[in-house]
C-alpha cells in the first residue's frame, strides 16, 4: 500500500460550503461503494457538464484494488463532490 493508504483517522470534517439557492430544485447523483471507475470514468463525465456528485464510501475498501484512495477522495472533495459514509465494511 502507498503512504496515502496507511493514514489513520479520525479525519477533520470537510468545510461546509453553502451551495444551494432555496429557489431551485436539487438533484443528487450518488455513486455507491467507492469503485475506482467512479473516479476514472464517472468523474470526467460529471466534470464535463460541471456537475458535482456524491460518493458513498465504505472506508475498509479505500485503497484496496479496484477502489478509490484517500488522495482521490480529497481531489473529488476539492472539486465540490460530497463524500458520505457507506459504513466501515458495506
Amino acid at each position: 500500500p502507498t503512504k496515502l493508504c496507511r493514514e489513520k483517522g479520525p479525519f477533520p470534517p470537510p468545510p461546509i460550503v453553502k451551495r444551494m439557492n432555496l429557489n431551485t430544485s436539487v438533484i443528487t447523483l450518488w455513486f455507491d461503494d467507492g469503485w475506482i471507475s467512479q473516479f476514472k470514468t464517472a468523474y470526467p463525465i460529471m466534470e464535463k457538464y460541471h456537475y458535482p456528485g456524491t460518493i458513498a464510501v465504505a472506508i475498509r475498501f479505500v485503497c484496496l484494488p479496484g477502489f478509490i484512495n484517500w488522495q482521490q477522495l480529497r481531489f473529488l472533495q476539492a472539486k465540490g463532490w460530497e463524500t458520505t459514509s457507506h459504513s466501515v465494511s458495506h
